[in-house]
């Protein structure tokens, strides 16, 4: 018996195939989709069949960015992975994101358009160079000492090494260098990304880099990418070292035992990373200091809700009957619609989903948009038109696909609102509140509308956009008569919160730096 077993068990091992399996799964997709591939030079995109146009756009910009994303980092995106890059599209998730895993190695990209856009960059172009940059960065598990870890572990060592060596924050950060670096927008440019340590900073609140980077239940922390870019950024701007993270890694592929984390800051700063971090909060303290001063004085304000015991943040705010409605969440509380009242007592209406736009109203309903999660598919929802009226429960306008950021006309009979398409594609929606019925003006393909606003009882104007940045366009009228004009160029600014009020279109924008409230005479061009 045990000969018999000592020959099975050899004969398995001499015999052994290769095993195949998905180590890290991001979801589901449709089962109705029927898949495609087409190759480029180092990827291969695989795409749902209708998907043609916007595979070609996804691999024309792998390729173009390819080359600068891996200078500064010393390695090419899939430089050393065996055979072209999978890289996989999800047109049907409203979540636009990305991301990059190992076992197996791809990337995997959320192709519909940021809708509350965070920056005025295309979104194909983000994601081709923010993901890229990833890629990039983990091609040191290949290599030098660790690459024969590979051979046993396969490739789960490559995504244990980044997680090893590679401080989150770190990757992410250095991530949105590139993307801000290689264009003319990126995070790194837009006036919201570091305001809270802006904030923190001017009040005293000087923590360390520990605190900063670990969660906790009594401080709120911004998210890691704004934490990596200000002390990344810092490092190359105070210590002139550009290839930080590159000369990082492959020190730690030479040298994989040195997992301190400390040897390139000991290096680059001759001090510990938490001496070096504070060195460079202190001088971008100072030098955001100069610029407070340079900008005072300042409008008078008032605090109109009382100070929580916790981090609590209100988004989306509107008017509506003398109160102030609002988003608010906290570390607490998921996302709430509350009722602010003119002596600032609090009211909380409803449960919001974590994804939503902004609050509109037209003196009667109050609307929104706001993602819906699929009854099956992980990587399938929608955004819907929703409204409420005085106390009563929400009304969904739309039931199927992908709203955002309304806008009601004075009477409000009409909404109009961005609408994206799973195919590709965006374009403004003119929906008939009573009978739901919808028009749409098309964008062109360069385009990509955030929201839009009427202008009197039937001009329509939208904020769009492309690789030059954010610009502003009249389109039409709502009986569908082209009036298509460049009203504002684009530039690479944040336009946002598009309106209108005694015949003059009102919007915020951060193109001095700060995000500041401007009103345009459309005809005449005066901003």
């Amino acid at each position: 018996m045990l000969r018999k077993l000592a020959l099975i068990t050899l004969s398995l091992t001499l015999f052994a195939t290769t095993a195949r399996a998905q180590f890290y799964l991001t979801g589901d997709d449709p089962a109705r989709a029927r898949w495609n591939h087409v190759e480029t030079e180092n990827f291969k995109i695989i795409y749902p069949q209708g998907l043609d146009s916007l595979a070609r756009v996804y691999g024309r910009e792998l390729e173009m960015w390819r080359t600068p994303v891996g200078q500064s980092i010393h390695y090419l995106p899939g430089e050393y992975t065996r055979g072209k890059m999978p890289v996989v599209l999800h047109p049907f998730n409203s979540n636009s994101n990305g991301s990059v895993a190992w076992a197996p190695h791809r990337v995997d990209l959320y192709t519909q358009p940021d809708a509350y856009p965070f920056m005025p960059l295309s979104w194909d172009r983000m994601l081709a160079i923010h993901e890229s940059r990833h890629v990039a960065q983990m091609q040191f598990g290949l290599t030098g000492a660790l690459r024969p870890f590979g051979w046993f572990f396969g490739e789960m060592i490559n995504g244990g090494a980044s997680g090893l060596y590679g401080h989150f924050s770190w990757m992410e950060g250095d991530a949105v260098i590139a993307e801000t670096a290689l264009t003319n927008s990126g995070r790194g440019r837009t006036a919201d990304f570091l305001n809270y340590f802006r904030i923190s900073f001017d009040q005293g609140e000087m923590r360390n880099f520990s605190r900063w980077s670990h969660e906790s239940q009594t401080r709120y922390i911004p998210d890691k990418y704004a934490l990596g870019y200000l002390m990344l950024s810092g490092f190359r701007y105070w210590y002139d070292d550009k290839d930080f993270m590159g000369n990082s890694f492959e020190h730690y592929a030479r040298m994989p035992l040195d997992i301190t984390n400390f040897y390139e800051t000991r290096r680059v700063a001759g001090k510990m990373l938490r001496h070096a971090f504070a060195e460079v909060a202190d001088s971008m303290a100072v030098h955001w200091k100069s610029e407070l001063d340079e900008r005072a004085p300042f409008m008078p304000m008032e605090q109109v809700t009382g100070t929580k015991r916790g981090f609590t943040q209100y988004s989306g705010l509107t008017e509506m009957g003398g109160d102030i409605y609002a988003i608010r969440k906290s570390m607490y509380r998921s996302p709430q619609l509350v009722r602010i009242d003119a002596s600032g007592k609090e009211r909380a209406l409803r449960q919001f989903s974590a994804v939503s736009g902004g609050l509109r109203s037209d003196g009667e309903r109050l609307w929104w948009s706001e993602t819906v999660d699929g009854p099956r598919w992980d990587m399938e929802n929608r955004s819907s038109l929703r409204y409420i009226r005085s106390r009563r429960h929400p009304v969904s306008l739309t039931r199927k696909g992908r709203f955002f950021n309304p806008s009601p006309n004075a009477d409000g009979t009409k909404v109009i609102s961005a609408e994206y398409a799973d195919m590709g594609g965006t374009m403004v929606s003119i929906v008939d509140v009573d009978t739901r019925e919808r028009h749409c003006i098309r964008m062109p393909d360069s385009l990509q509308v955030t929201e839009a606003a009427w202008l009197g009882e039937d001009r329509i104007f939208a904020i769009a956009i492309s690789d030059s940045g954010s610009g502003l366009y009249e389109l039409g009228d709502a009986a569908g008569k082209s009036g298509w004009r460049t009203v504002l160029a684009p530039q690479p600014i944040i336009m946002a919160d598009l309106s209108s009020r005694d015949g003059e279109l009102m919007f915020t924008s951060d193109r001095t730096g700060e995000h500041e409230l401007y009103s345009l005479d459309p005809d005449s061009g005066t901003v």
